[in-house]
């Protein structure tokens, strides 16, 4: 009992503590090669590990941690079906924001995932925006 109240204590007190992401699952690259490994677990529905494998803006993290995301994008890819395919993404900047546009197939339409990245490399929001190719 003793030893493991003090392990929990040290979790508490450790600047990296026991409920950290797990850095393992920590998906590494290009702002474009994350974005699209983020399409991917919204194609596979797979929004569990999230939080460990996408570093995200301090009010991102809360939303996707609270599991308000999967609430979010599941009735909406239940009105325009599955994601069929994707189209080579493309990387804009807006207002000290890049953006990431994924032109995305769905069973009924075509829209773009959209993944924008603040300056420090963030994942600061994921949206659906009208399908375009890139200019």
């Amino acid at each position: 009992m003793l030893k493991s109240l003090l392990i929990m204590l040290a979790c508490m007190i450790s600047l990296t503590g026991c409920n950290q992401s797990d850095e393992s699952l920590r998906v590494q690259g290009t702002r474009k090669e994350i974005a699209e490994s983020i399409a991917i677990d919204i194609q596979n529905i797979d929004y569990d590990h999230m939080n460990d494998k996408y570093v995200f803006t301090d009010r991102m993290d809360d939303f996707v941690s609270d599991g308000r995301i999967e609430g979010i994008l599941e009735p909406m890819f239940s009105s325009i079906g599955t994601i069929t395919g994707f189209e080579e993404s493309y990387e804009t900047e807006e207002a000290g924001y890049y953006l990431i546009h994924i032109p995305t197939h769905f069973d009924t339409t075509d829209y773009n995932i959209r993944v924008t990245f603040d300056q420090e490399d963030k994942i600061h929001d994921i949206n659906i925006e009208e399908y375009a190719l890139q200019e």
